[in-house]
C-alpha cells in the first residue's frame, strides 16, 4: 500500500469527452494522416479547443 499523503499521489487526467464536431474533424484528419506531427496536432488543438497531448493517436486505437 502507498504510504504517501493523498496530495503527493499522481492525479490521473480526466477522460476527454469529444463533441460530435470535434470527432468529425479528428476522423477527417486521421484518415489523411494516422500519425500527425506535433505542428498539426497543435493546430488542431487550437482549432478544436483541446490540449495538443490529447490529439496523438488514431481514434481506432482508443476504442
Amino acid at each position: 500500500m502507498d504510504s504517501r499523503p493523498a496530495q503527493e499521489k499522481r492525479q490521473r487526467r480526466r477522460r476527454t469527452k469529444f463533441s460530435d464536431q470535434q470527432l468529425a474533424r479528428l476522423e477527417e484528419i486521421f484518415q489523411k494522416d494516422p500519425f500527425p506531427g506535433i505542428y498539426l496536432r497543435e493546430k488542431l488543438a487550437r482549432e478544436l479547443g483541446l490540449e495538443h497531448c490529447i490529439i496523438q493517436f488514431p481514434l481506432k486505437c482508443l476504442d
